[in-house]
């Protein structure tokens, strides 16, 4: 590999400044460039605290100011890689924070939910409030699960949940009952909710299902099944699904003679 050109090298040390001047907190008071071995040696550090900041996108935080000038005896860069050893513990310091805060937001929120389903003073049946419990107690690793597929399931109306499957609701009963705490009345509630969805996909799924040998059997009636004269909509369906059939057979039939 050929070495770099005068040019190429001064290329890598402009750069190297022009990032340091993008963590926003470079005070530059004497004109100068970073040797080319100091260039060399801190670009991959450099690069993952920009990139990080880039991420981050917060008008809040704040890397620790440098100042670059001969009267701190640093124009020629060389401690700059002290200021970065300092930025990455700030760095960390943040990620930290940001956490604790994290934990103690869904011990809050566990909380909140826990006032408001106690001050119910019956079985808990808000559904939101359940699942606010719910997401407190679920790690990281399942966070895009709760806020896509099983938020959609847990909270849906019974349209939205019909275009789930027994399976799904049985997984996500795993995940919850695997990181909830057991023996509260919470828990059971939300076992309560999960088996609503289990008897909706379940009834959705039987809606239709017609016994033919009874529509071979029975005459056709001559008014329509009412909603009113059947205990469920699924009844009602089915009822009025073997009606219909009834008719067409006898249709094809034609009259008695």
């Amino acid at each position: 590999m050929q070495d770099p050109s005068e040019a190429e090298e001064t290329i890598l040390r402009v750069s190297f400044l022009a990032l340091l001047h993008s963590l926003g907190s470079i005070i530059q008071e004497e004109a100068s460039l970073p040797p080319l071995h100091i260039a060399q040696s801190q670009m991959p550090r450099l690069f993952s605290l920009v990139y990080w900041k880039h991420l981050l996108d917060s008008k809040r935080f704040a890397f620790p100011d440098f100042k670059i000038n001969r009267f701190n005896n640093n124009d020629r860069f060389q401690n700059i890689h002290y200021y970065i050893d300092a930025c990455f513990e700030k760095k960390e310091e943040y990620s930290s924070a940001v956490k604790e805060a994290e934990e103690k937001e869904k011990a809050a929120s566990a909380e909140r939910a826990l006032k408001s389903l106690r001050s119910a003073w019956i079985v808990p049946n808000n559904k939101r409030e359940l699942w606010r419990w719910v997401r407190a107690h679920l790690p990281e690793r399942y966070a895009a699960d709760a806020q896509g597929w099983m938020s959609t399931l847990f909270l849906g109306n019974d349209s939205t949940i019909c275009d789930f499957d027994a399976d799904e609701v049985d997984m996500m009963q795993g995940i919850i009952e695997g990181e909830c705490p057991v023996g509260t009345a919470l828990l059971h509630a939300v076992r309560q909710r999960l088996e609503y969805i289990r008897k909706v996909i379940d009834d959705a799924k039987h809606a239709f299902e017609v016994n033919y040998e009874f529509i071979d059997e029975a005459p056709p009636a001559a008014v329509a099944p009412k909603r009113e004269d059947f205990p469920t909509q699924i009844a009602f369906i089915q009822a009025n699904a073997r009606w219909y059939l009834q008719q067409v057979k006898s249709a094809k039939k034609g009259p008695a003679l």
